[in-house]
């Protein structure tokens, strides 16, 4: 997925409402196989409005990505001195296994390595298979799992 209808494009406060609505279908798609009330639970305490304001106050970056002018999912990121931290990366249903999140990543790595980042982390739901494979056949390797809202966590890496 390349040319000029693909664009991430970067999220400022006054974004934080459209951000949240989008999370909040997304993340019932993804996660079906965890109970309702877990994925609420986690909503709340991570994507409502104001926890992305906050998590914006606190330096991590929100973008959308577009394509052909349409909002079709969003990223985010944070950068501390030689670390990246991948926080999303979702894109609606109808978009995925196209290219796009190929796309976004080559972008992601794109911008970490011009700020000088030698490690990119991310964490990933054990059972979202599709997402572990994707990290996977772009490099990043399983450092360790926990356990949260009744499933699983993986945190990846990658060394640039």
């Amino acid at each position: 997925m390349t040319g000029p209808s693909s664009e991430l494009v970067r999220a400022g406060p006054e974004d934080a409402e459209a951000i949240s609505s989008m999370a909040y279908g997304l993340l019932f798609e993804v996660y079906t196989y965890v109970p309702a009330e877990r994925v609420s639970e986690f909503y709340e305490e991570n994507l409502t409005a104001d926890a992305i304001r906050s998590r914006m106050a606190e330096g991590h970056v929100y973008a959308f990505a577009v394509l052909d002018g349409g909002r079709v999912g969003y990223i985010s990121y944070s950068i501390d001195g030689a670390e990246m931290e991948i926080g999303k990366l979702y894109l609606i249903e109808s978009h995925r296994g196209a290219g796009l999140g190929s796309w976004i990543m080559d972008r992601l790595l794109g911008t970490a390595v011009d700020a000088g980042v030698g490690t990119v982390r991310l964490q990933v739901n054990c059972g979202n298979h599709g997402a572990v494979r994707f990290y996977g056949r772009r490099g990043f390797r399983n450092v360790a799992v926990r356990r949260s809202y009744e499933t699983e966590i993986m945190t990846m890496e990658l060394r640039l």
